[in-house]
């Protein structure tokens, strides 16, 4: 019998129409839960509480009869009954428990009387009965608990009776259909979320008796179009109002100290808001996306503006703010297009990430001294901006700080600069000249698609220039880079079209220059004044480069030990039309030096040598040497060819490389002449006929010996010869140069016919030596070339 009575209490479901047993005083719990082809049950008046769960999940019950006399109504008791479409609560009930009509999702209607007897309505207890359209909430009830009506989306409008001292959290939020409510004076406390997406609630009034209103409590109220805050509320909580798309207008008491994050986030509509003297504390985003505004006045309290403030309020055009700020945080004024001016008061000690990025109409700025850095985006694509005043206090510009800033054009980096982030300057187009800091590394992309600047200068110390530094900087004609620089990185000057010169000081110690580092450029010029060599080494200045350049008056002539003393060869410049050589300092011209035609070589450098196979791959319109050593070998007759072989007046041959001397041509004058071989003192000067008691017989003179030997002639500096002019020192030296050289090649051939003849018809070869001396001292005792 036990059994039996156990299996029909807790397992047999009725179907259909059920009537309670009048003998029964309560339905237990879970009692009919999941009897899902129970449709109607009648409970009779000695039934005095409905346990916890006890029809849950009857989704196919359509109605029930609560008699009078019920006192409490248990948890979940009939939730997710989804066919139930009405509930009258006599006023007997004083517990209504958590959850009791869950997610009935026909319910459209409950009958409470307005005398009912219990004082709260528990959490969830009509959470998401969608087709609720109607309720009255009962005069004892004190508190509405969390979600009690929560998306509750049919529900229009609702009174809360006068008494009630609590809304808490989230007790209407989604009830999208509301359009209105009636708050009493008794509520002190609104919770977050209360009323949050109630998007057909165009107003509410809340009274004086509100002393708090919780973060979200009416956000996402898209056609709430005013609301008046109560004089005692002293913070506006986080995102308050925020997306509340319609709000036009709302006043703000004297007594609210704080606003919250994101307080009027995204309120499109709000055009005009002021804000009380007391305010201390704004957080961030307060009026982030009020597209609307467009003027506020920050109060005298307030020491930081906070991150994003007035993040993209499009509108905004005046902004006022007291001069004891001392920090502007990141995107505090962000996508602010129509903000012209800002004036940063000298308090200001920071400025954060994207403070005024996209402030599009933005023309000049001034940063205060005592501003330590300019960080990330700071003034990304501030189209508008023309000029910038950055203080000595700034020692940090950051990514892309001031990139796009298409109309920037007067920028003075200070020297206190001491790191520039990648693209930092990317694509400002107006931006001419530009002097860079002592910077160890020029980050990527740092100035590309700054096209048009025409002058850099980038200062000694910078040792590295990485990717896309300088690419598309179109106005770019000329480059020096300094000799503290070791790696040019990918990409570094690509499509630097007119760029046509670059002067190189780096050393050997430049480890990599990228192949496509000056890719897409017009290189014609290159001028090395250091012995940084493997720039000879980029594939894509062969074609281009038509001048090169040795200048090398600043290398180390001691790494020659340790790297070997010749040039790098240039035989993949094939276009080349120009070398000239000033100083390559201790370095020698090896072997198939040049692989070029119609290339004219100026070597204004003393005494350097020359492979005699230097040039053998090379046609040469002229080779010109501005100097008066000899230069030994053929290395003109060994070329395929040459045109013309110009030599200074001076020089004392009348061949030079193997091929006779063309052209003469006096001294020229050189901007940057290069000192010759220290000449010995005359006193030290060797005679240049050996005395000796009993000298070999001369032979006749060859075309080519016609001078004296110049190994036995020490051969002075122009100087000296300058000199020896200025003070008329021997016979001929205030000749003309013609007389000179005539006189030379005279007393050569006498020297020759005489000697020929004393040694036919003289025996006694002590008179000849004699004659031979006095014949050659009477032509001018040591001839200067």
């Amino acid at each position: 019998m036990f059994l039996s009575f156990v299996y029909a209490t807790y397992c047999e479901c009725p179907s259909g129409e059920y009537t309670v047993p009048n003998t029964k005083t309560s339905i237990d719990e879970k009692e009919f839960s999941n009897c899902k082809e129970l449709t109607r049950v009648i409970i009779p008046n000695s039934v005095k509480t409905i346990g916890n769960n006890a029809f849950l999940r009857c989704t196919n019950l359509i109605s029930i009869s609560i008699p009078e006399g019920l006192t409490k109504i248990g948890e979940w008791a009939f939730a997710y009954c989804s066919n139930l479409t009405s509930i009258s609560i006599p006023d007997s009930v004083t517990d209504l428990y958590l959850a009791a009509f869950y997610e009935c999702t026909n319910l459209m209607s409950v009958q409470i009387s307005i005398s009912a007897n219990f004082d709260y309505i528990s959490e969830i207890t009509f959470a998401y009965c969608p087709n609720l359209t109607d309720i009255t909430i009962p005069n004892k009830v004190t508190i509405i608990c969390d979600k009690a009506f929560y998306h509750c989306e049919s529900l229009t409008s609702i009174t809360i009776p006068h008494g009630c001292l609590f809304i808490l959290v989230a007790s209407f939020a989604f009830c999208t259909s509301l359009t209105s409510i009636t708050i009493p004076s008794t509520i002190v406390t609104i919770h977050g979320i209360a009323f949050e997406s109630c998007s057909s609630l165009t107003s509410i009034t809340i009274p004086d008796s509100v002393t708090s209103i919780g973060s979200w409590t009416f956000k996402n109220c898209k056609s709430l179009t005013s609301i008046s805050i109560p004089s005692k509320v002293t913070k506006i909580e986080e995102e308050t109002f925020s997306n509340c798309i319609r709000l036009e207008s709302i006043i703000i008491p004297d007594g609210v100290t704080e606003i919250g994050a994101e307080a009027f986030n995204n309120c499109t509509k709000l055009r005009i808001i002021s804000l009380p003297s007391q305010i201390r504390i704004l957080d961030r985003s307060v009026f982030s996306h009020c597209t609307s505004l467009k003027t506020i006045s920050i109060p005298d309290k307030i020491s930081i503006i906070p991150s994003g403030l007035f993040y993209e309020c499009t509108s905004l055009t005046t902004v006022s703010y007291p001069n004891n700020i001392t920090a502007i945080n990141g995107l505090a004024f962000s996508y602010c297009s129509s903000l012209t001016d800002i004036s940063i008061p000298n308090t200001v000690q920071f400025i954060g990430y994207s403070a005024f990025s996209n402030c599009k109409s933005i023309k000049s700025i001034s940063i205060p001294n005592g501003v330590p850095g300019i960080y990330a985006w700071t003034f990304d694509s501030c189209y508008s901006l023309i000029s910038v005043s950055i203080p000595n206090s700034v020692t940090v510009i950051s990514l892309e700080a001031f990139k796009r800033c298409y109309n920037l054009t007067t920028i003075s980096i200070p020297n206190s600069v001491t790191s520039i982030g990648q693209g930092a300057f990317n694509d400002c187009r107006k931006i001419t000249t530009l002097s860079i800091p002592n910077i160890p590394i020029i980050i990527d992309d740092t100035f590309n698609g700054c096209s048009s600047l025409s002058s850099i200068s980038i200062s000694e110390g910078i040792t590295k220039i990485l990717q896309g530094a300088f690419s598309g900087c179109t106005s770019l004609t000329s480059i020096t880079i300094p000799s503290s620089v070791t790696v040019i990185g990918n990409w570094a000057f690509y499509g630097c079209r007119n760029l046509s010169s670059i002067t190189i000081f780096a050393r050997n110690n430049i480890t990599i220059i990228d192949n496509r580092a000056f890719a897409n450029c017009n290189v014609h010029e290159l001028v090395l004044m250091n012995d940084g060599f493997p720039i000879l080494n980029n594939q894509y200045l062969y074609q281009s480069v038509k001048k090169i350049i040795f200048d090398m008056t600043n290398s180390n002539p001691s790494r020659r030990l340790l790297e070997g003393s010749i040039l790098p060869s240039l035989s993949n410049f094939t276009n080349l039309s120009y070398v000239e050589i000033k100083s390559i300092n201790g370095f020698s011209i090896p072997d198939l030096f040049l692989s070029t035609t119609n290339v004219s070589i100026i070597v204004t450098q003393n005494g350097i040598s020359i492979d005699e196979n230097a040039f053998s791959d090379a046609k040469i319109t002229n080779f010109t040497y501005f100097r008066n050593s000899i230069l030994q070998d053929n290395f003109l007759k060994n070329s395929l060819s040459c045109d013309e072989v110009i030599a200074l007046d001076t020089y004392p041959s009348d061949k030079l490389g193997g091929l006779p001397i063309t052209k003469r041509v006096a001294q020229p004058i050189l901007a940057n002449p290069t000192p010759e071989t220290p000449v010995t003192p005359e006193s030290e000067t060797p005679n240049p006929t050996p005395e000796t008691p009993n000298p070999a017989p001369e032979t006749p003179m060859t075309p080519e010996s016609e001078i004296p030997n110049p190994t036995n002639i020490s051969t002075p500096n122009d100087s000296e010869v300058n000199n020896n002019q200025n003070n008329k020192r021997g016979p001929s030296v205030g000749k003309t140069m013609g007389i000179v050289y005539g006189s030379v090649f005279g007393a050569g051939i006498c020297i020759a016919i005489i000697m020929i003849a004393f040694k036919i018809k003289i025996s006694g070869w002590s008179d000849s030596s004699s004659s031979s001396s006095s014949a050659y001292e009477s032509s001018g005792s040591g001839v200067y070339v």
